[in-house]
């Protein structure tokens, strides 16, 4: 069998956000964290339904994928942030700003861990931002230069990827679509930057490479060619790096197998099989023809299959249909 897997999110709870807006919650105090206990546990009820392999929590306690991790770092002010995670009731209002020598504080995902692991007996993944992907929210009034707040978010990442991998967990992923908004700076001290965060790790690693974000709906999605050419500009950094899976957008990119092929045999490619902003569901049939051709050209044991990006905007029937469909594609290749 074809592994599967998610990218992270999973939708949250119409009685967990507002309407109108993901990333404010409706409720507070012991309630919020009863309500992300019980948020999680649907996450991964859904995911084991539907015959996902390796799973997540949904990242159901998380307002943003990079603002959490923000909120565990010494260094930015927390009254100046644009970020619900970081100062309470700030969303868009000013970036959150550096002021001091960032570190670590406080684990940001370990619990999160520990109670996914209490709730399945599944391979668990978890999910942080990439060091470049956590500045761009930033306004850097300390460090004189970028790699250098980059070097100092690794180590950060660092630190809490050695707990994680302590406490058991089978995959670590880094999410950094910051590499395709801007190669040059991948290439010049973006992927040390990611090799420092995995510096000595055992527990698989994962970059996920994600063009970005759209509003669900019913037509697909369609990438711009200057994104992918983005893409082609930093795939060697890639396969030289330290991380030992790489997560692409396939579907909505429409980029065939053969892509991949001038990666290293020893980088496993996550091969994204649904469209995550598109609201039609897919046929079972044609992902699994693209995972059988995947495995085919890049050989059996170096894919997974997974989403293209996170399903945290789609509604959560959708998210459930496609994550079975991604199993049975799978099953059929």
């Amino acid at each position: 069998m074809i592994t599967t897997t998610v990218i992270g999110s999973m939708p949250k709870p119409k009685w967990l956000v507002q309407d109108d807006n993901i990333r404010l919650w409706r409720v507070s105090g012991e309630v919020l964290r009863e309500g992300m206990d019980d948020a999680a546990r649907i996450s991964i009820q859904d995911q084991e339904a539907a015959g996902i392999d390796v799973i997540t929590d949904g990242e159901q306690r998380r307002m943003h994928y990079i603002s959490r991790f923000i909120s565990t770092l010494a260094g930015i002010d927390p009254k100046q942030s644009n970020m619900a995670d970081v100062g309470e009731n700030t969303v868009n209002k000013a970036s959150p700003v550096v002021i001091g020598k960032i570190r670590r504080e406080h684990p940001h995902a370990l619990e999160d861990l520990r109670f996914l692991k209490a709730n399945t007996d599944r391979r668990v993944k978890m999910t942080l931002p990439g060091p470049m992907t956590a500045m761009m929210p930033l306004e850097d009034k300390h460090y004189e230069r970028e790699p250098d707040l980059a070097m100092a978010l690794a180590d950060a990442l660092r630190e809490e990827i050695l707990d994680l991998e302590a406490e058991g967990c089978d995959v670590i992923q880094l999410d950094e679509p910051g590499a395709i908004v801007r190669p040059d700076a991948f290439r010049e001290w973006g992927r040390m930057a990611i090799d420092r965060a995995f510096e000595g790790i055992e527990a698989t690693t994962c970059i996920h490479l994600c063009f970005g974000y759209r509003q669900p709906g019913p037509t697909s999605t369609v990438r711009d060619r200057s994104a992918i050419d983005r893409l082609v500009s930093i795939l060697p950094d890639l396969g030289s790096c330290r991380a030992k899976q790489l997560a692409f957008e396939c579907a909505c990119s429409g980029l065939p197998p053969e892509f991949f092929s001038p990666l290293p045999d020893d980088k496993q490619i996550v091969f994204g099989g649904v469209d995550n902003a598109c609201t039609v569901v897919e046929d079972p049939a044609q992902v699994g023809a693209r995972l059988k051709q995947a495995a085919k050209v890049l050989g059996r044991d170096r894919i997974w299959a997974t989403p293209d990006c996170g399903f945290v905007w789609l509604p959560i029937e959708i998210a459930r249909a496609k994550l079975r469909v991604l199993s049975e594609g799978a099953a059929l290749a």
